[in-house]
């Protein structure tokens, strides 16, 4: 399957020349909430040397049922459950076109909105967006008008 990115990422190699990859699709993927993976290119029992404590605290062996069914040691994330089956199941679901075609739209409608955002009085970009996050003020009626006092988006006067 292909990576759901935008081509402009992938083309590049950066996920193939990392070590590791946390990503987390429910920001830009709309996928819900909590979804992440970490995504690793040498995976030889690194479960098992990271929770190689097997702390007892969090695993006691004194169940009514059969402990090999504990998935604790098995996964990152300890007790909580494996967040990255929205995404799989998102994935079969749209395919990898589906979701690049998600980005391309967060793009779209972020560059719409910036351009709303020029267009219409009383409303002020912080920033050009350099991503799909779009920072804007909203100036109240009663300051339009009066000497303009900008901040810029690290807080500093300007």
């Amino acid at each position: 399957m292909q990576w759901p990115m935008c081509a402009s990422i992938t083309d590049c190699g950066y996920p193939r020349m990392a070590d590791s990859v946390a990503w987390n699709p429910h920001k830009l993927l709309a996928a819900g909430l909590q979804c992440s993976a970490l995504l690793l290119q040498d995976t030889w029992n690194l479960l098992k040397r990271c929770h190689g404590f097997q702390a007892s605290y969090l695993f006691p062996q004194d169940k009514f049922y059969d402990v090999a069914l504990d998935t604790g040691n098995k996964v990152v994330q300890c007790g909580r459950l494996v967040d990255c089956l929205k995404l799989w199941l998102m994935w079969k679901a749209q395919g990898g076109q589906g979701l690049e075609q998600r980005i391309h739209q967060a793009f779209a409608l972020a560059r719409y909105l910036v351009e709303e955002i020029k267009k219409r009085e009383g409303f002020e970009l912080v920033m050009e967006p350099e991503f799909v996050n779009v920072c804007f003020w909203l100036v109240p009626s009663s300051l339009r008008g009066s000497r303009p006092v900008h901040i810029t988006a690290k807080g500093c006067l300007r």
